[in-house]
Protein backbone atom coordinates (compact mmCIF):
# COMPACT_ATOMS: atom_id res chain seq x y z
CA UNK A 1 0.00 0.00 0.00
CA UNK A 2 2.97 2.30 0.69
CA UNK A 3 4.54 2.32 -2.55
CA UNK A 4 1.57 3.56 -4.74
CA UNK A 5 0.97 7.25 -2.17
CA UNK A 6 4.75 7.29 -2.81
CA UNK A 7 4.91 7.14 -6.60
CA UNK A 8 1.66 10.15 -5.83
CA UNK A 9 3.89 11.98 -3.61
CA UNK A 10 7.09 11.88 -5.96
CA UNK A 11 4.90 12.65 -8.74
CA UNK A 12 3.02 15.59 -7.24
CA UNK A 13 6.60 16.96 -5.95
CA UNK A 14 8.45 16.61 -9.28
CA UNK A 15 5.25 18.46 -10.94
CA UNK A 16 5.91 21.33 -7.93
CA UNK A 17 9.91 21.21 -8.64
CA UNK A 18 9.03 21.57 -12.23
CA UNK A 19 6.28 24.25 -12.46
CA UNK A 20 8.83 26.60 -10.53
CA UNK A 21 11.48 25.66 -12.67
CA UNK A 22 9.56 26.62 -15.38
CA UNK A 23 8.33 29.91 -14.13
CA UNK A 24 12.15 30.95 -12.48
CA UNK A 25 13.12 30.57 -16.32
CA UNK A 26 10.16 32.06 -17.84
CA UNK A 27 11.37 35.04 -15.51
CA UNK A 28 14.69 35.04 -16.78
CA UNK A 29 13.88 35.17 -20.27
CA UNK A 30 11.85 37.63 -19.76
CA UNK A 31 13.95 40.00 -17.88
CA UNK A 32 16.60 39.31 -20.91
CA UNK A 33 13.71 40.32 -23.69
CA UNK A 34 13.29 43.60 -20.95
CA UNK A 35 16.99 44.43 -21.02
CA UNK A 36 17.49 44.05 -24.49
CA UNK A 37 14.70 46.55 -25.35
CA UNK A 38 15.95 49.02 -22.94
CA UNK A 39 19.40 48.59 -24.86
CA UNK A 40 17.65 49.01 -27.99
CA UNK A 41 15.78 52.37 -26.46
CA UNK A 42 19.81 53.76 -25.05
CA UNK A 43 20.84 53.01 -28.44
CA UNK A 44 17.69 55.27 -30.01
CA UNK A 45 18.54 58.39 -27.51
CA UNK A 46 21.63 58.44 -28.95
CA UNK A 47 20.15 58.95 -32.93
CA UNK A 48 19.71 62.68 -33.80
CA UNK A 49 16.96 61.37 -36.48
CA UNK A 50 14.62 59.88 -33.99
CA UNK A 51 11.82 62.15 -32.11
CA UNK A 52 12.14 62.72 -28.38
CA UNK A 53 8.18 61.87 -27.74
CA UNK A 54 8.85 58.25 -29.88
CA UNK A 55 11.48 57.45 -27.42
CA UNK A 56 9.36 58.65 -24.51
CA UNK A 57 6.06 56.12 -25.74
CA UNK A 58 8.61 53.50 -26.35
CA UNK A 59 9.86 53.85 -22.53
CA UNK A 60 6.39 53.92 -21.06
CA UNK A 61 5.19 50.90 -22.98
CA UNK A 62 8.61 49.19 -21.88
CA UNK A 63 7.11 50.03 -18.28
CA UNK A 64 3.67 48.96 -18.61
CA UNK A 65 5.07 45.83 -20.26
CA UNK A 66 7.31 45.19 -17.22
CA UNK A 67 4.51 45.55 -14.78
CA UNK A 68 2.38 42.97 -16.67
CA UNK A 69 5.34 40.45 -16.64
CA UNK A 70 5.62 41.14 -13.23
CA UNK A 71 2.33 40.71 -12.02
CA UNK A 72 1.32 37.81 -14.34
CA UNK A 73 4.73 36.11 -13.11
CA UNK A 74 3.56 36.87 -8.91
CA UNK A 75 0.07 35.16 -10.12
CA UNK A 76 1.69 32.30 -11.37
CA UNK A 77 3.90 31.95 -8.31
CA UNK A 78 0.76 32.21 -6.13
CA UNK A 79 -1.28 29.72 -7.81
CA UNK A 80 1.62 27.46 -7.52
CA UNK A 81 1.74 27.93 -4.06
CA UNK A 82 -2.09 27.30 -3.39
CA UNK A 83 -1.41 24.19 -5.06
Amino acid sequence: MAAPSLAISLAKFTNWVMSYCEAFFNFVRIAQTERTIDREIRSLKLDPIVPADAIHQLELTAIEAKIQNVEQTIDKLNKLRRN
